[in-house]
This record gives structure tokens, sequence and C-alpha cells, in this order.
């Protein structure tokens, strides 16, 4: 597999989401207008997450799982690809896609570590 297709892998189906996030409305009664009021943006915003020809960004999607009652991971469908594929799949792909940043990214896993460690610490003082 080539570094093109691990740049073609979505994470989040568009399509599936914004239906998702239409049928939510839809139950709940909100119209394309409501909901743009609510979330301050246009109409068409809302009308393109619906058709999934776009996403909401972090913000909204936090402010849509207030509206829906639910948790923001609720309002996300994964991409069938994804889930049927495995990590080890794309290993040797994503090892050269990263190579260049492999230093800083140890250097910063070990800071993580680290900070994570004292804070365990802190929370056993307590």
């Amino acid at each position: 597999m080539s570094v093109k297709k691990i740049n073609e892998l979505k994470c989040i189906d568009v399509t599936a989401t914004g239906e998702y996030i239409g049928s939510v409305m839809k139950k709940l009664g909100i119209s394309d207008k409501e909901l743009s009021e609510y979330l301050n943006v246009s109409v068409q915003a809302v009308n393109k997450w619906r058709h999934g020809a776009s996403l909401p960004d972090l913000d909204n999607f936090y402010k849509l799982s207030q509206i829906f009652g639910c948790k923001i991971n609720d309002l996300l469908v994964p991409t069938k690809v994804l889930s049927t594929l495995s990590v080890k799949d794309y290993a040797p792909e994503i090892e050269y896609f990263f190579e260049a940043d492999r230093e800083r990214k140890v250097k910063r896993i070990l800071e993580y570590a680290q900070l994570f460690y004292s804070m365990k610490n802190l929370k056993k003082e307590s």
C-alpha cells in the first residue's frame, strides 16, 4: 500500500454522519433554520452538514451534542474501511510517512509519559 492510499482514508464517513445529524434533527423536530440560529451559522452550512457536503467544526459538534443530548462520538459515523482494517496493515506506510518527525515524536511521548507519571504521583500524595 502506498502513502497515497493513507491520504485517501477518512476517519469519518461524512455522508453517513450528515445523514445521522439530519435524522436526529428530524426526530427532535428541529429545522435547518432553527439549528442555524442556535449555532449562529448559515442555513446553508446546516444543509451541507445534513447532505454530507461538509462537517461542522469541533465547536459546533460540541454544541450539537449538547442540543441533541448525546456525546460528540455518538454523532460521528466512522468509515467502513477503517473499521475493517488494522493499523498493522498500514505500519510500513505510516512509519515512512512519519519518519522525518520520529525523534521529535519520541521526545514528545517521553515528555507526556513523564507528565502523566508526575500527575499520578500527585494523586497518590493527596
